[in-house]
């Protein structure tokens, strides 16, 4: 048996008492109301709980814990204080802060784990934290399988066969209809991110598409890529582009479609 005590509510959030330590659950926590529910149960009335029922209302409490718990099962993968690591190496802060408020907020962790599962295959580090520090500026989606979603400005154009496509801007030869899958040998993408023009397929967030050289009345796609495929992320832009060797094109981006 353990000694419990709580003050606070659901528009302040809750301080409890356990263990020894204070716990502080901020209002916005998705874990509240569950919370509130629990240490409403008679097990709470008289301040002694016993411990498989404060090991319950920790785990609610601490969603750290939670994260532990998840990516214990994940190969190479760990919290400590707090922080995510892979294979001994504390992970960017832009990972591990968005894995811990997924949880905090009651969000599914699983894509974010899977995002690092395919970052790690990425073969330059330098391309690894670049990456991240893209995704970080922009707050890219994650899909449920890892990759993650961007935008890229393309026109009108022709095939071989004479037939309406999509094409990239600068080229006019790269098909980006939807379904497309682009790819060109990673060592032919400049991976030097001072440069900040030159070789590689670009995509990036809607505030470098969306004023992307002289065609901003030309479509938008959206396009999905892959962690592993990633390469440079140019200094200006304000990281808000980056250079990569293979994407998918997935989509029309919505807010163009009355034009096409």
């Amino acid at each position: 048996m353990s000694n419990f005590a709580m003050i606070g509510g659901r528009s302040v959030g809750l301080t409890l008492f356990y263990h020894g330590k204070q716990h502080t659950v901020p209002a916005r926590s998705a874990n509240l109301e569950a919370i509130l529910e629990m240490v409403n149960q008679d097990e709470f009335s008289n301040g002694d709980v016993d411990e498989d029922v404060l090991a319950a209302l920790d785990e609610l409490v601490n969603p750290v814990k939670a994260v532990q718990n998840f990516v214990g099962t994940i190969n190479g993968a760990e919290v400590r204080d707090g922080e995510l690591y892979w294979n001994g190496k504390p992970m960017h802060n832009t990972i591990s802060v968005r894995v811990l408020a997924f949880l905090d907020e009651g969000h599914p962790v699983k894509p974010l784990v899977n995002f690092v599962n395919r970052l790690m295959s990425n073969p330059s580090y330098s391309s690894r934290m670049e990456l991240l520090d893209f995704l970080g500026n922009r707050n890219m989606p994650i899909t449920n399988d890892g990759y993650f979603l961007a935008y890229k400005r393309v026109k009108w154009g022709t095939n071989e066969n004479g037939e309406k496509v999509l094409v990239d801007c600068y080229t006019g030869t790269v098909d980006n209809s939807i379904g497309a899958e682009p790819f060109m040998a990673r060592g032919n993408v400049d991976d030097n991110r001072n440069h900040h023009c030159s070789h590689g397929f670009h995509c990036g967030g809607m505030d470098y598409v969306g004023s992307y050289c002289n065609y901003q009345d030309n479509p938008i796609v959206i396009v999905r890529v892959d962690p592993a495929d990633a390469v440079s992320v140019p200094t200006d832009s304000s990281f808000n582009k980056l250079r990569v060797c293979r994407y998918k094109v997935v989509g029309m981006y919505e807010a163009l479609s009355e034009k096409l």
